[in-house]
């Protein structure tokens, strides 16, 4: 897939920067040129860079509303998350301490803050967008009804 799609966290892929900050010897940068040099000699392909935030739909998510995208920093396909809010209704929430989905898990008493935090505002987000569907669907419901004349 990463010669064909590049995924957004596949490059470099999870490098390591040495001791003491991890277990792995320090690699050299990856770069897209690296990439595509490996991906074209070894499989005659050339990774199609940005594939999936088009074919996804990610390029136009403005269009959309009532959005939450939460990112754990840990997790490393954060990297190709919505890192900030792309409007009042599509809101981005960090999670410094977070890995992938820990704010969908159950709670736990050793959650991180951030965690715990994150979740009290998707829950109050989520109680304000239903509250606001419910008030607009009642004013709509004690509207005067217009007539149409179908001839």
């Amino acid at each position: 897939m990463v010669c064909t799609a590049d995924l957004p966290n596949e490059l470099p892929y999870f490098s390591a920067s040495g001791a003491p900050n991890d277990m792995f010897p320090a690699q050299a940068p990856y770069t897209h040129e690296m990439l595509t040099q490996h991906c074209q000699s070894t499989f005659g392909q050339t990774p199609r860079y940005g594939y999936y935030n088009q074919a996804l739909g990610v390029d136009a998510v403005a269009a959309s509303s009532n959005i939450v995208f939460a990112n754990g920093l840990l997790d490393p396909w954060s990297s190709g998350g919505i890192m900030s809010n792309v409007s009042d209704t599509i809101l981005a929430f960090i999670i410094p301490e977070g890995a992938h989905h820990l704010d969908l898990f159950f709670s736990n008493p050793q959650d991180p803050p951030s965690v715990t935090q994150v979740r009290k505002q998707e829950v109050a987000q989520i109680k304000k967008w239903v509250a606001e569907f419910d008030a607009e669907k009642k004013d709509k419901k004690h509207s005067p009804r217009q007539s149409v004349n179908l001839k």
